[in-house]
């Protein structure tokens, strides 16, 4: 005697998920961790972005960023505070800030 199982059927008693989902999350998890873990190489560069905000930024708030930036939080908390620190900035000089990023640290 012989049973046929739909392969719903078969995937929803073995307990198991999509496979495909699960390399997909697999495959997303080891790119946030490269993406958190990489540094820019500056010494290649020259370009050094504590000194170009100091250009732009009062004192305060660099030091508000930074201390931001060395606590043990997660990376989007840490987004979200630096990001309303820039907004108290005038938005020109938040364009600046940018502009100066994509045409120092951007390659051809």
């Amino acid at each position: 005697m012989f049973l046929f199982y739909s392969s719903w059927s078969l995937r929803d008693t073995s307990g198991s998920g999509d496979p495909v989902k699960a390399s997909c999350a697999e495959l997303l998890d080891i790119c946030m961790v490269e993406i958190q873990h990489r540094q820019p190489d500056l010494d290649s560069s020259g370009y050094d972005l504590e000194t170009v905000l100091k250009n732009y930024l009062s004192q305060p708030m660099l030091d508000k960023i930074k201390e931001i930036l060395g606590a043990d939080t997660p990376p989007f908390e840490k987004e979200e505070q630096v990001t309303s620190i820039i907004q108290q900035a005038d938005p020109k000089t938040v364009s600046k800030i940018v502009a100066n990023l994509i045409t120092n640290l951007m390659k051809p």
